[in-house]
């Protein structure tokens, strides 16, 4: 597979090896919180879906109470935690409190801000991990999207979500919706507002896979309107799911459902549930019920018309 010559890091092949060593490492130590799950599937309204129950929230950190700074887990970032370097601006990290195993981070080196609109040099280091395995990459762009830090950061983790529920997931049938046509769309059968477009054709040395994604963001961008005028930063909320065959933006405008915090995984059908009570009020409203709640109605979708940013 040829690998974009412009971000300099490790070939896709050798960056898996060095996650899944990486993980050995921090877990050996104890530097890795591993939260432990108990998986349910909900079938409604023609998707089926998963829902993660949470054992225990392991020893993650609570969130800064209005008006403090929480300390910026990337600036330095914990030594244990570190894959690889992916190019000047960017590092692959592991994810220290996960769910899934070799949940990678890629995060700036410097401070960008989580709702900064994501750059080509973005895209080109995402990718280099999105090559070297099966996997699932997604970005949660701002609060509202259900960003939990403001230091920029996009993710990755393997397919499939679930081992024991390959198909539980929206992520088959985003796949079998890719096309020879590359140009951003919209899928009926998806209930919320979104734009999709497929990078099938993409990741040949006339088109690097990171820059072919990242043209097909900067489209999907436009046609929501989500750049602000003078500034870096999206106009509204957003989350983006991408695999090495698709790409999803999905416009946000609130960030939870009935008090259950909701991020880009949501819109691929997999949900975080904290207790039971959450994963029955998950699972009592089903799918829908959740997309309709914290994204647009997909049969109200107007291309190029500015969606409402940030309460």
């Amino acid at each position: 597979m040829p690998r974009d010559t412009r971000m300099d890091g490790p070939a896709p092949d050798r960056l898996w090896d060095l996650l899944r060593a990486a993980t050995r490492r921090a877990r050996d130590s104890g530097a890795l919180v591993t939260s432990r799950t108990r998986e349910d599937v909900v079938a409604a309204d023609g998707f089926e879906c998963l829902i993660r129950v949470l054992a225990g929230l392991g020893r993650k950190p609570p969130h800064a109470a209005p008006g403090l700074s929480a300390p910026n887990p990337f600036l330095p970032y914990e030594p244990a935690m570190f894959v690889a370097e992916l190019g000047p601006r960017h590092v692959c990290l592991l994810n220290k409190f996960h769910i899934v195993d070799h949940h990678a981070l890629i995060v700036t080196r410097a401070f960008e801000h989580q709702e900064s609109l994501l750059t080509l040099a973005d895209f080109e280091a995402w990718y280099a991990c999105v090559e070297a395995f099966p996997s699932l990459a997604f970005y949660n762009g701002g609060r509202v999207a259900g960003a939990s830090q403001p230091h920029k950061h996009m993710q990755v983790i393997p397919l499939p979500i679930s081992a024991a529920h390959p198909q539980a997931t929206l992520a088959r049938f985003l796949a079998e919706s890719s096309t020879r046509d590359d140009a951003p769309r919209r899928l009926d059968s998806l209930p919320y507002a979104h734009a999709f477009a497929t990078l099938t054709h993409a990741g040949r040395e006339s088109r690097p896979i990171g820059r072919a994604a990242w043209n097909a963001y900067e489209g999907m961008i436009d046609e929501f309107a989500l750049k602000g005028s003078g500034s870096e930063r999206a106009a509204a909320p957003y989350n983006l799911l991408a695999t090495r065959d698709w790409i999803l933006v999905v416009p946000r405008r609130a960030e939870r459902f009935e008090g259950i915090s909701m991020n880009a995984l949501a819109f691929l059908g997999a949900f975080l549930a904290k207790d039971d009570s959450e994963r029955r009020r998950i699972g009592d409203g089903g799918p829908i019920a959740v997309w309709r709640e914290v994204a647009f109605p997909n049969d109200r979708y107007v291309p190029g018309v500015r969606v409402p940013g940030n309460p």
